[in-house]
């Protein structure tokens, strides 16, 4: 869902039209009724964001109403589509997503344009994860307090590339 905390973890892709036009953006999950396919339908949704302008386009971290561009809300069915108009040079994430985190599925995602499309899968995020707890004289409180400084600190580093990070 949209409102989850683990949401920049969907498959995300980038999406940019040589001049503007209309689109419409498929997701297709495969017909249950295959032999041999053992999956499920789930109900997908589907959204387009508009990168921010200045940021690295790395990828998608959060949904943000003044970036959508397109919504589908999830539902039932092996399809769900989106029709937008896109502005040539500008760069846009398509991020399908199930209704319930955690649910998976197998699917396709088409995008039909008159113009010429680049659509390109994003890797998805390394995560590295520190567990860690505010304990006795470790937990410091919040600044200003003279004591934060006693909360655990974590040191990250990164070679050559910027690194987003989601606090839970």
């Amino acid at each position: 869902p949209e409102e989850g905390g683990g949401w920049f973890r969907n498959p995300q892709f980038r999406l940019s039209v040589a001049t503007s036009c209309k689109v419409v953006i498929s997701v297709v999950q495969y017909d249950p009724k295959v032999p041999g396919r053992g999956h499920r339908t789930v109900p997908a949704g589907l959204v387009v964001l508009r990168a921010r302008k200045g940021a690295a386009p790395v990828r998608a971290w959060e949904v943000s109403d003044d970036l959508v561009t397109a919504r589908a809300d999830p539902r039932m069915g092996r399809e769900t589509s989106v029709s937008a108009r896109l502005q040539g040079g500008t760069l846009y994430f398509v991020v399908p997503y199930t209704s319930t985190e955690g649910s998976e599925g197998a699917f396709i995602l088409r995008c039909y344009s008159p113009s010429m499309v680049e659509l390109q899968r994003v890797p998805p995020p390394v995560v590295a994860e520190v567990r860690s707890e505010w304990l006795g004289h470790y937990a410091g409180g919040r600044r200003p307090n003279p004591t934060w400084l006693k909360n655990p600190q974590i040191l990250m580093t990164s070679a050559n590339c910027d690194v987003d990070c989601v606090v839970q």
